[in-house]
């Protein structure tokens, strides 16, 4: 894992965990090589299951590519895990290859700054309550379980989590 600076700079609770990014980048990749032109745009892209490795287990990934017009096509990525001998879908969505026919829209981050608002949670406190399991077979069409808490705090580390109106609040959870 040492040898994988993706790795060795992204673990929860001792375990290495592929970061959302990478997803995206082997999305973007896959994409950019099927259509033979830059990828413009990733939409509905959705996190089903974290893909953890352990030192000395070999994981293989698949990006597949199924195109859905001359423009866009959809993805997934997905691992196998050696032990069980069962694939894992870990990420979904789509990705385009429009030209961008006009600059993008300027925004007015005042604006944007009055549609959110800042929580504060507590790191440690949930990583008290996270516990690392072997994660589920993605079924189609249905996300597994909640997703893991964030990774490795400093105790007293605070993250501010951006909240939108409309956003449903979920009560702070206590250790047990």
């Amino acid at each position: 894992m040492e040898l994988h600076w993706v790795l060795s700079e992204h673990k929860l609770l001792g375990e290495a965990i592929v970061p959302g990014t990478t997803y995206l980048e082997m999305a973007r990749a896959a994409a950019s090589l099927h259509f033979g032109r830059p990828v413009t745009e990733l939409r509905d892209v959705t996190f089903l299951v974290p893909l953890l490795v352990q030192e000395g287990t070999p994981r293989t990934a698949h990006t597949t590519i199924r195109e859905l017009d001359d423009l866009q096509a959809e993805f997934t990525v997905a691992s196998h895990d050696p032990a069980s001998d069962h694939w894992t879908v870990h990420v979904q969505g789509t990705v385009g290859v429009r030209p961008h026919t006009a600059p993008a829209p300027q925004q007015d981050l005042a604006a944007l700054r009055e549609l959110c608002s800042l929580e504060s949670v507590d790191i440690a406190l949930r990583q008290t309550e996270h516990k690392v399991t072997r994660p589920a077979r993605a079924v189609p069409g249905r996300v597994p379980g909640p997703p893991p808490a964030p990774g490795p705090a400093r105790p007293g580390h605070r993250l501010q989590r951006i909240r939108r109106p409309g956003d449903r609040r979920r009560p702070p959870t206590r250790p047990r």
